[in-house]
């Protein structure tokens, strides 16, 4: 007697029917939800069963010595999971170099409705409980061994002591462009199907890095954004510091700001999600000090300036243009009119050790506190509208510095990538980094975005290829500022600095700085790709 054989039924493609040799078919079954029945198509030759329709194989498996009863419950088990079961497939149509930052939904993404909190509270958005975008969690994860310790909505979420995350779920991908390359179209899908490429979960810092009391890198609320470090200096630390299966935040990012692109359908992230910090005073020869004192907590400014600065604003003092020779990550405390010596103005008053000051400092906005965000009642969104405050994309807070994006080397206007954690290193333009087949503009060095370029073979590594063209601004084309240099090499940072207003958003590249830079605004964000 042969061995027995087991009957299961795989979920197929909806709206095709590709042959395959991966198993013996025996029948195609279609299952139809209005009529909770299923049609056998016996041998169903290929384009021949209707379109829009979920399919589902029969198919014989031989891997299992299994007895009847075990075959006849099996498949009994997996006929009612398919009830359960429904392919999504979430799209957007991007016209390349068009005026207008909003986008075409695709899929089942056409007809939804994507809504943002602007004031913190619970807002409306069709995408909440379907698959991939009610899988993106906000979690607390074990530093060193990324083991899940808690998610946002447990009773002990608060008070478990971890690093604050955001999980992404196993998504699969699709970009189908046009010939003549004016479009593509981009698809996400929560199930595996023909066509798309799985890109596995992944969990990310919800915050910009920052540093504890005994100097710790850590991910965060309730702290300033850490700048101050190269590329090499923050892979490095993160490497140390959350070991085996972590690394910088990579080419997942623009994972992330395409599931915003499919969600919300417009480029202009500012409009959609919230201003975020972007509307802090910068203003190094107007906003000195107006006193020098000894052994203090405070800095003395004029009423003008001191009406730029709020209390709970993160501030640095320092006597260059983004200097911190004074203090850095500094929050404010209080402010009180003062007057004395024939001085008026006002005591800003900072929390921390104790400083010395001079009238030729000043002070300055920087990198400002993580978890803004933490009170929005919606998935996405701000608290309040006023660009002073954080912003968030489903956990995903964007904070008021510029991120390190690992992975990449611009030299002479090539762009190079590398999609492996383990091979990232800084300047390299060899194997195994690619090259793309688009590069940064070859002329100028900033403005706004009129076109991220696109190459079918990085798909998801999509920066500034054009910008600065006519009719470009905050409100048209991608909305975003970038500073490209098509001579010599370069490193890659996107977010925005907290006082350029609408040039921010999720789309801001700067590609003008070494690996090596280490100003106040080059900030780094933690991505577990083993989890």
């Amino acid at each position: 007697m042969s061995d027995p054989i087991q009957l299961r039924i795989a979920p197929l493609y909806r709206g095709e029917w590709n042959q395959s040799t991966a198993y013996n078919k025996l029948d195609v079954v279609v299952y139809e939800p209005n009529k909770n029945t299923y049609i056998c198509k016996q041998n169903a030759p290929a384009g021949t069963l209707p379109t829009n329709t979920t399919y589902f194989e029969l198919y014989i498996d031989n891997s299992e010595n299994v007895g009847l009863n075990q075959r006849v419950t099996n498949l009994e088990r997996d006929v009612a999971n398919l009830e359960n079961t429904k392919i999504y497939e979430f799209g957007v149509r991007i016209y390349q170099g068009q005026a207008s930052s909003s986008l075409t939904r695709l899929g089942d993404a056409a007809f939804l409705t994507a809504n943002a909190s602007k004031n913190g509270a619970a807002v409306t958005n069709d995408f909440d409980d379907l698959p991939i975008f009610s899988e993106i969690k906000r979690t607390k994860r074990n530093k060193t061994t990324h083991a899940l310790l808690a998610v946002k909505g447990d009773a002990d979420f608060d008070i478990v002591s971890g690093e604050e995350m955001v999980d992404f779920p196993d998504t699969y991908w699709k970009f189908e462009e046009a010939e003549d390359h004016s479009y593509f179209d981009m698809y996400v899908c929560n199930v595996q199907k023909s066509g798309y490429t799985k890109v596995p979960k992944f969990s990310v810092g919800a915050y910009p890095l920052s540093v504890d009391g005994n100097g710790n890198i850590q991910t965060k609320a309730g702290y300033a954004a850490e700048g101050w470090k190269g590329l090499t200096t923050w892979r490095n630390a993160v490497a140390s510091a959350y070991g085996e299966g972590a690394c910088l935040l990579d080419w997942r990012y623009d994972l992330i700001t395409a599931l915003y692109l499919i969600e919300f359908a417009d480029y202009n992230s500012q409009a959609k999600l919230g201003q975020g910090h972007c509307l802090h005073r910068n203003n190094r020869t107007a906003d000195v000090l107006l006193v020098a004192e000894t052994g203090v907590n405070r800095v003395i400014v004029s009423t003008t300036t001191a009406n730029y600065f709020s209390v709970g604003e993160y501030i640095q003092c320092g006597t260059s243009d983004g200097g911190a020779q004074v203090f850095k990550n500094r929050k404010i405390t209080a402010k009180e009119n003062y007057s004395s010596g024939g001085v008026t103005g006002v005591a800003i008053t900072v929390d921390g050790a104790s400083f010395n000051t001079s009238t030729s400092a000043s002070i300055q906005t920087q990198a400002q506190g993580c978890g803004d965000t933490d009170g929005v009642q919606a998935s996405s969104g701000c608290m309040v509208d006023d660009g002073k405050h954080g912003v968030m994309y489903r956990g995903f807070e964007r904070n008021s510095i510029f991120d390190w994006i690992d992975g990449r080397t611009i030299k002479n206007g090539v762009i190079y990538e590398c999609t492996d954690p383990t091979e990232y290193v800084s300047d390299k333009t060899t194997s195994p980094y690619e090259a793309l087949s688009y590069g940064v503009p070859s002329s100028g060095n900033n403005g706004y975005i009129t076109k991220l370029g696109f190459d079918k073979d990085h798909p998801f590594c999509r920066m500034t290829e054009e910008a600065g063209g006519t009719g470009s601004g905050s409100s048209s084309y991608v909305t975003d500022y970038s500073w490209w240099n098509p001579s010599g090499t370069f490193a890659c940072r996107v977010g925005g600095n907290p006082y350029t207003g609408a040039s921010d958003g999720f789309f801001s590249w700067h590609l003008a700085a070494g690996s090596s830079h280490a100003f106040w605004n080059c900030g780094a964000r933690v991505l577990m790709y083993q989890i």
